[in-house]
């Protein structure tokens, strides 16, 4: 059989067809998708080792209110392919990083299949999600990772994405990688859209529920897990003066207040990842009091300007934190939002609006926050803009944002227009009630 050659001409594929008269290119169709995601062809997690994950999970929460972490194993030579590892670790609030200089590090490691393919830890109280740090973390390390939320709850959070390739895919369906949940429909039903939303939901409750603890025993596993105890250093009189402020250079517009400015420091604060993550270990570690909900009011995006403002004065005055390594995580990521803004403003001409040169749509999260400060400058501020997490239910948009006279809610999409069934679900209710008024 000849060997087939193909091309590649205005951004469609050829079949070269060769004869003894000529050469010519049939064009081939092929489908087309607004998003690729992988498909897993391996075993998938055993419910009974999930459920075991989860209690670990739970009880290091219970003891240590510490974030705790477990690897993934997947071995293709045994039946059951599937292990885990809870590996030497260090914990210090909603931070966890594992322990290879511990001295049983590589002789425990030596006992799990060669083929890491994810991990599993969890965010203590608060919701799942991918926090930045865990984004970098998980980028470039192939496999299934989940993070675990709401531990204080009989129902937990759950999130769960897919690395391959240096990329994450987000995957909504916990099915696609555990087993032993069960459809709340016969098999021979051909589903609808909103069936599968219903089935997706359901399926996905099943694995959100807490184990029988009692059936566990972690007292090995947890001696894995260090947690470092924090001192507050003695000061003497020369220490107990209030630390002074950083010098920070401003930019000084003609046509902007120094109030402006502070105001889109504090907006870009309000979408930077890596800042959130910060304040949500500073709340946990050093201002525990009403932890919880303010995280919670933090992710969701309930969180006024004059409560972030508070917290970071906080955290610039508190002398235990400012000597930590978080704070100096934080300060880095302060003077990255302090430069690009200073070196934005500089270059802008006068008549140049300040909201527009600010920002770099490279991410979803960058688009929401340019497509935020144009309803921000169309209303001269006059609006009210929350984030809504995806915690608050399955399918619900990404922005809310109240005008005089109009309520907007914006499912956002950066690169894409694809819908998930159930964001198209949740459409559907809105729209219906509208079309009846």
């Amino acid at each position: 059989m000849p060997k087939k050659s193909y091309v590649i001409s205005k951004a469609k594929l050829h079949e070269e067809v060769k004869n003894k008269m000529f050469t010519t290119y049939k064009p081939i169709e092929l489908p087309e998708y607004e998003e690729l995601t992988p498909q897993w062809h391996g075993k998938k997690i055993p419910l009974a080792l999930w459920e075991e994950i989860v209690a670990f999970m739970k009880v290091s929460y219970d003891k240590l209110r510490s974030e705790t972490m477990c690897f993934l194993y997947y071995d293709e030579t045994k039946t059951q392919p599937w292990s885990y590892w809870i590996p030497p670790q260090i914990t210090s609030g909603m931070t966890v990083k594992s322990d290879p200089d511990h001295a049983e590090f590589q002789t425990q490691r030596a006992q799990y299949p060669d083929t890491m393919f994810g991990t599993v830890h969890h965010h203590c109280s608060t919701s799942a999600f991918q926090s930045g740090t865990d984004e970098a973390d998980e980028t470039n390390r192939e496999g299934f990772h989940f993070t675990i939320g709401h531990l204080d709850k009989d129902e937990i959070d759950l999130h769960f994405r897919w690395c391959l390739d240096n990329e994450c895919h987000e995957i909504e369906d916990l099915s696609i990688a555990i087993g032993g949940t069960s459809s709340p429909f016969k098999e021979d039903i051909e589903l609808s859209d909103d069936m599968r939303v219903i089935e997706l939901a359901y399926m996905n409750e099943q694995l959100a529920n807490l184990p029988d603890l009692s059936k566990y025993d972690f007292t090995e596993q947890i001696k894995n897990v260090s947690k470092p105890a924090y001192v507050t250093p003695s000061y003497g009189k020369k220490n107990t003066k209030q630390l002074e402020s950083n010098s920070i250079p401003l930019v000084t517009e003609e046509d902007l207040t120094i109030g402006d400015i502070l105001d889109e420091i504090i907006f870009n604060i309000k979408f930077d990842t890596d800042i959130e993550s910060s304040i949500e270990n500073y709340l946990q570690t050093y201002d525990p009091n009403n932890a919880t909900e303010k995280v919670t009011s933090l992710y969701q995006g309930h969180m006024w300007d004059t409560e972030y403002a508070s917290i970071l004065h906080r955290m610039y005055t508190d002398i235990e934190y400012r000597m930590s390594a978080e704070f100096q995580e934080f300060q880095k990521s302060i003077d990255n939002i302090l430069t690009r803004l200073k070196s934005k403003a500089m270059s802008l001409p006068k008549q140049t609006s300040y909201m527009n040169c600010l920002h770099i749509m490279t991410t979803e999260k960058h688009f929401n926050q340019w497509l935020t400060k144009q309803f921000y400058e169309k209303y001269n501020k006059h609006i009210t803009v929350q984030r809504i997490e995806t915690t608050t239910g399955n399918g619900v948009p990404d922005l809310l944002i109240i005008t005089q006279d109009k309520t907007w809610l914006i499912e956002s999409k950066f690169e894409t227009t694809k819908l998930r069934p159930e964001q198209q679900a949740w459409q559907i209710k809105p729209t219906a009630f509208q079309q009846t008024q």
